[in-house]
């Protein structure tokens, strides 16, 4: 299906919801599809505001909504057109967020991992981390604002993971992985400045 709004069929829009089904279910032509849909345009998009924050996410998931409509109303049993497509409508929403929640968590995890072993090797010979001495590191860390510095020794030095680290401090999931990336740059800058003073 050509997902182009046509203009609705001079007539048509006098016909009811369910005259339009019904006559959209036995001859499959779009006129009526279209002209049926049309009324719940704006229904639509405000809905999915309720669900989703980000507005291409919202315009591609009116798309996707009436392309299932489209793709359903030929088969569906239908009682209450509007009450149909509400549901559809909800359940599409909510299975984008949790699609979407479980991606973000695979990625949170996948990149605390990644970032636990890469600490575990340069901290468990010593403390060398970064193949500095564990005193300049504990020096340059005292360089870095708070809210770095804790969530560093907090990550690096006594294992912690990122909710551990959050339900500690009390600092958002996304404030802590903002603090350990921002912290972990600079503190390599630092530990950069010191290696130049001592050579």
């Amino acid at each position: 299906m050509s997902l182009r709004w046509l203009k609705p069929k001079k007539g048509l829009t006098n016909w009811s919801d369910e005259q339009l089904l019904k006559a959209f279910q036995k001859t499959g032509e779009d006129q009526y599809f279209f002209t049926l849909i049309e009324r719940y345009s704006h229904l639509i998009y405000y809905n999915c505001k309720q669900y989703l924050s980000d507005e291409e996410d919202c315009k591609d998931m009116v798309m996707t909504i009436v392309e299932k409509v489209y793709e359903r109303c030929p088969t569906a049993n239908i009682d209450y057109f509007s009450s149909w497509l509400y549901s559809v409508i909800r359940n599409q929403c909510i299975s984008h967020i949790r699609a979407q929640n479980r991606q973000n968590r695979q990625s949170l995890a996948w990149e605390e991992s990644t970032m636990a072993e890469s600490a575990k090797s340069r901290v468990e010979e010593g403390g060398q981390g970064y193949g500095y001495t564990e005193e300049a590191i504990q020096s340059a860390l005292q360089e870095l604002p708070p809210s770095q510095r804790q969530c560093l020794q907090l990550f690096y030095f006594e294992g912690k993971s990122y909710k551990e680290i959050s339900e500690q401090t009390s600092y958002s999931l996304k404030k802590v992985k903002s603090y350990l990336q921002n912290g972990k740059r600079k503190l390599k800058i630092l530990l950069e400045g010191i290696q130049q003073d001592e050579s």
